[in-house]
């Protein structure tokens, strides 16, 4: 497992984690999840499955959502999202 960070809007950091099978050794096709507004990534062992499967599997979170990944400006309106 690795733990990425990225740029997401506004320069505001994103967390993820990019979780490989055991002894990969050359690029593997990719699965992207992405949590949303309701939850957290939890455990790296929530999200098992599909490097069982010979999958790696980018795991990201919410902008803004979890405490890896706090909204630096909270309070000046980037936390939310309109709909």
């Amino acid at each position: 497992m690795y733990d990425v960070r990225f740029a997401g809007w506004n320069g505001e950091p994103v967390a993820a984690w990019l979780i490989v099978p055991a002894g990969a050794g050359q690029p593997l096709p990719t699965v992207v999840t992405y949590i949303g507004y309701s939850g957290g990534r939890g455990l790296p062992t929530d999200h098992l499955l599909f490097a069982s499967a010979g999958f790696a599997n980018l795991v990201v979170d919410s902008r803004g959502q979890g405490h890896d990944t706090p909204d630096r400006d909270a309070g000046e309106g980037t936390q939310w999202v309109d709909g």
